[in-house]
């Protein structure tokens, strides 16, 4: 491969791509955390919305999908010896106080219910914001906690500490949608540059 080729993919589908090559990735999150998995060789980047670290179809008592969260799959990418060289780094994203999983809601209370209960079951209680039936959901701690699950040293996971909700100078679909604005993102470059 030429290594001043540019391939250019324009509104891909992908909850995650691979890359092996010095590249510039473009993410448009609202309010996922986007990962970055790398090594100085390999490098995966991610959305990690709530559906894709936990699988919906499970939760909810019907056929679950083969794997059951993209940092799984992805962690795949990195050989099992060596995985004390694998470093992560998750962008912004929502807070818990604003990620909020009402277990009451009229259309979607008996999937935040089912949420509730597993990330409880599977993780505890201290990755919600106060009482976990208030349904307040740390998505990146979560993401982090399923990293250091898959290899990823603690020591070795970076992550940004900032609200999309809070900060009005980013994209938040909850907020927006709140105010009658449905369109809107946030862009995430990512650069890599492997020799």
């Amino acid at each position: 491969t030429n290594p001043h080729e540019v391939s250019i993919f324009n509104n891909t589908k992908a909850d995650a791509v691979v890359i092996d090559r010095s590249a510039g990735i473009v993410m448009k999150p609202a309010d996922c955390p986007i990962l970055v998995i790398y090594t100085s060789t390999k490098a995966v980047i991610a959305h990690c919305g709530r559906d894709n670290i936990f699988d919906r179809e499970l939760i909810l008592g019907k056929k679950p999908r083969s794997k059951r969260s993209v940092i799984i799959s992805a962690m795949e990418e990195f050989a099992k010896p060596g995985k004390e060289l694998v470093k992560a780094w998750v962008s912004f994203g929502i807070s818990p106080e604003h990620f909020v999983h009402d277990p009451n809601h009229p259309v979607h209370g008996e999937y935040n219910q089912g949420l509730i209960n597993h990330i409880s079951t599977l993780y505890g209680n201290d990755y919600f914001h106060g009482n976990p039936w208030d349904g307040k959901i740390d998505l990146q701690k979560l993401v982090v906690r399923q990293l250091t699950e898959s290899g990823v040293l603690a020591r070795n996971i970076q992550s940004v500490p900032y609200c999309t909700f809070s900060n009005e100078q980013s994209w938040s679909h909850r907020r927006e949608t709140k105010r009658g604005n449905v369109s809107g993102r946030n862009l995430v470059y990512i650069e890599t540059n492997f020799n």
